[in-house]
């Protein structure tokens, strides 16, 4: 990847619920390292690893108990053309097979007939989209292969600086990891560069949008670090001259070096509801007790930390365990810390 540049990792399981994220800057080398490990309770098939770094995204699928099916995906060289541009899209999937593009117009009706197109040898191809004819809006292009597809917007003709901006999130404070909501209002069909600075003033990233055809903005593809550090943060929309800045805080929850998050999990199908364990700061063998309000320890949980001094776990909620507030004490060979959670009704 490029050096001294962040790049955003995300870990999708088979159904498409995200199972892991994070920022992370890479130093001069360019070199970067991911690890995850899975449970036996994690569901078999194939899980898709999905890395960003500025424009580029890279899809990289792997298989659990199984190989890895790929399915085909799609992505444009940018998001807003003017009418006669030509769209440049790469398409990617099984080496030689044959997919069907379609585009969706703004009135969410087929402009034109499908396209029929040949992969190469590598599962890659490249096909140029002739815009003349398209009027400003709001498009999508949907790639198939049987029942497997995969759809990507792009914009034709939307400008910048057509009214006021308001911008929201859904919360205020966050913690390190997590995902961030983005909603507000503006002029209908505007293009917007969204970005996101810590509190020294450094852009975490940033990112081109637009509002749909009712002026609604929403983003959801921003993210705090784990490493993010404690304090206001901003966020800023801009169009043409028109802008909005507004702030949220994120708390820190590093205890004597460790940094506990736990979230409501997913349900497993016949395994129970889980908690998401993520510790940062840590090494080796690492012990993590559950303990319940009146000291009880609900479960006693062992992982091994990965290169990158993180362990990012499901926690299998036994069955008969209460709805309330509960203590998490995490400690490797070096340090220890603990926390405090809920588990919902």
């Amino acid at each position: 990847a490029l050096p001294n540049k962040p790049i955003e990792i995300i870990l999708e399981d088979p159904q498409g619920k995200e199972l892991f994220s994070d920022i992370i800057q890479l130093d001069e080398s360019g070199f970067v390292e991911f690890e995850y490990t899975t449970e036996q309770s994690s569901v078999k098939g194939t899980y898709t690893l999905i890395a960003t770094q500025e424009k580029d995204t890279e899809f990289i699928f792997a298989g659990l108990g199984q190989l890895p099916s790929i399915p085909v995906n799609l992505e444009f060289d940018e998001l807003n053309y003017s009418a006669g541009d030509t769209a440049v899209i790469s398409i990617s999937g099984k080496a030689s097979e044959i997919v069907s593009l379609l585009i969706i117009d703004p009135s969410d009706k087929p402009k034109g007939d499908s396209i029929s197109i040949t992969l190469g040898g590598d599962g890659t191809a490249e096909y140029q989209l002739d815009l003349t004819g398209y009027a400003s809006g709001v498009y999508s292009a949907v790639i198939s292969k049987g029942s497997a597809q995969s759809s990507e917007v792009f914009t034709v003709g939307l400008q910048t600086g057509s009214g006021d901006i308001q911008i929201n999130t859904t919360k205020i404070d966050y913690a390190p990891g997590d995902s961030i909501l983005i909603l507000g209002d503006t002029g209908a069909n505007v293009l917007l560069t969204v970005s996101l600075a810590d509190p020294d003033g450094n852009i975490i990233k940033e990112k081109e949008t637009f509002s749909n055809k009712d002026g609604k903005i929403s983003e959801g593809t921003f993210r705090i670090p784990s490493d993010g550090k404690a304090g206001m943060w901003t966020i800023n929309a801009k169009s043409g001259a028109n802008f909005d800045t507004i702030e949220i805080e994120v708390i820190s929850t590093i205890i004597e070096g460790i940094q506990i998050i736990v979230k409501e999990g997913i349900n497993i199908p016949g395994v129970g509801d889980s908690m998401q364990i993520k510790i940062v700061g840590v090494s080796q063998t690492t012990a993590i007790e559950i303990i319940s309000a009146d000291g009880e320890i609900i479960d006693s949980l062992e992982f091994v930390a990965s290169s990158g001094g993180e362990i990012n776990q499901p926690w299998i909620i036994p069955k008969e365990t209460e709805p309330g507030t509960y203590t998490i004490k995490v400690s490797d060979a070096f340090t220890s810390g603990e926390s405090t959670f809920e588990i919902p009704e």
